[in-house]
């Protein structure tokens, strides 16, 4: 076997593999073996049939796998000890012979020649103590921390069944029965449910609100609620059961009179020693003033990853757009129509600029990893994917022993395709980490709502590409 490189530029180099006989001939002839071993065919018994008539049926593509795997077990030692930096995979040669003769009785040798695109070298500027870089810093306002106090009062507050007045944010339970003009129906239909008071539509909240328990009113049961559909309705308020295939569902009037028969409101817990307690850790906070500064922590807090995550997508952008790289464009087209062959060359021509920046992406932090000396290793590769199954099973209540796991983790090893995302965001989040810690954060007071819209922007602007 004889195995060159040739390089047209920088960027692009021709690989000439020439297979012997002799290096495919012995796996071809076991492999034969082994199928004649197996074989039964008609008027010979099984193992029995000769290796001439096992040969002239299944020789061709018994000959062809035994070259095409000399082949890639060639191709990948090649590369893998040439220590070879390559984009994408070799792709054959458009002047690669593509009708090769497979002649089981006339072993041949073969030339195979294959494309390969080089990873050009990436000089990466940016990214040291002297470059510096905008992080938001998030002013939490007074509305927001009463309105974040208001829902934990809510959280721990108690229900209570009043015999008063209706109020909004009541939730009331209506005992329902159909009518026949102004009259109860004889026989009509009955049901028992609750709604909340802010749901109903205008004219029923407004009719409601001057109600109290056990006084009635009646009403449109398809109008009672905002935006809500007959199936709803029928399952929901009406309670009809559902029926039999073919059978008949009731038929029901709209029009029903409704009493109040209870009243649940929520009765919001007291700003007091007890609530601080319960809600930041008994002692963590003892006045109102410490209760307000814990909730601008906590939610400046919450904010701050986003932020960090807003500042290393600028980041990425401007290195993208700084950056000079030279790619094998032509190259990377070419293979990108190989490997998607769903996709048509005018959807390949619209994406490929986006292929290109993430492409220069790749390059630029695969550089910065050699940079900052960051390795991700199989164990963490491996307690990455554990922590996103316990999580995956988590949600559903599920709890897993050893067993259920390693096979599921088994399984998931098997999967290259999820193997290579774990670790591209393991490194990509510890190279995100590095620069964090290298560049200079300038903090830009911001306001909440502004930065939830800046965040909303983003967002809709990633979904569109």
């Amino acid at each position: 076997m004889n195995i060159e490189k040739h390089s047209v530029d920088n960027l692009n180099a021709t690989i000439t593999i020439n297979i012997l006989k002799d290096d495919y001939q012995s796996q071809f002839k076991s492999e034969l073996s082994k199928t004649a071993a197996k074989a039964q065919m008609k008027g010979f018994r099984k193992g029995k049939t000769p290796l001439s008539v096992v040969k002239k049926m299944y020789g061709k593509g018994i000959l062809a796998d035994a070259v095409n795997n000399t082949l890639q077990t060639a191709l990948s030692e090649y590369l893998k000890s040439e220590e070879l930096d390559i984009l994408g995979q070799p792709i054959p040669s458009d002047d690669q012979d593509g009708d090769l003769d497979f002649d089981v009785n006339n072993l041949l040798d073969y030339e195979f020649k294959f494309d390969i695109g080089m990873s050009p070298k990436v000089d990466v500027l940016g990214v040291s103590d002297s470059d510096s870089y905008d992080i938001d810093k998030i002013k939490i306002d007074d509305k927001t921390i009463d309105e974040e106090l208001e829902n934990a009062q809510k959280r721990l507050g108690e229900q209570s069944h009043p015999d008063g007045a209706v109020l909004a944010g009541d939730i009331i339970k209506i005992q329902a029965d159909e009518l026949d003009g102004k009259k109860p129906k004889e026989n009509g239909w009955a049901s028992e449910f609750s709604v909340l008071v802010d749901s109903l539509t205008e004219k029923y909240n407004k009719e409601v609100l001057k109600l109290s328990k056990d006084d009635s009113f009646s009403f449109d049961v398809n109008e009672l609620e905002n935006d809500k559909g007959e199936d709803y309705v029928r399952k929901y308020l009406l309670n009809v059961p559902k029926t039999e295939e073919g059978a008949e569902e009731p038929v029901i009037g709209n029009m029903f009179t409704g009493k109040i028969v209870d009243i649940s409101r929520l009765v919001k817990a007291e700003l007091n020693q007890d609530f601080y307690d319960k809600y930041f850790g008994e002692g963590a906070v003892n006045s109102d003033k410490e209760a307000r500064d814990k909730v601008e922590e906590n939610i400046g807090l919450h904010y701050e990853n986003q932020a960090l995550q807003l500042m290393y997508r600028d980041i990425m952008d401007k290195l993208v757009a700084d950056t000079k790289v030279q790619l094998p464009e032509t190259f990377l087209k070419k293979w990108l129509q190989l490997t998607n062959e769903k996709l048509s060359a005018e959807e390949i021509d619209k994406d490929f600029p986006g292929f290109l920046d993430n492409m220069k992406w790749t390059l630029i932090k695969s550089e910065l990893a050699k940079k900052f000396e960051i390795e991700v290793s199989p164990e963490d590769i491996r307690e990455a994917m554990t922590a996103k199954v316990r999580n995956y099973f988590g949600q559903y209540g599920q709890q897993m022993d050893d067993t259920m796991l390693n096979e599921v983790m088994g399984k998931m090893f098997q999967n290259q395709e999820e193997v290579n995302k774990t670790y591209e965001e393991l490194q990509a989040g510890r190279v995100f980490k590095k620069i964090g810690e290298t560049i200079k954060q300038n903090e830009v007071i911001i306001s909440l709502d502004d930065f939830n819209t800046k965040v909303k922007t983003v967002n809709e602007k990633q979904q569109a590409q």
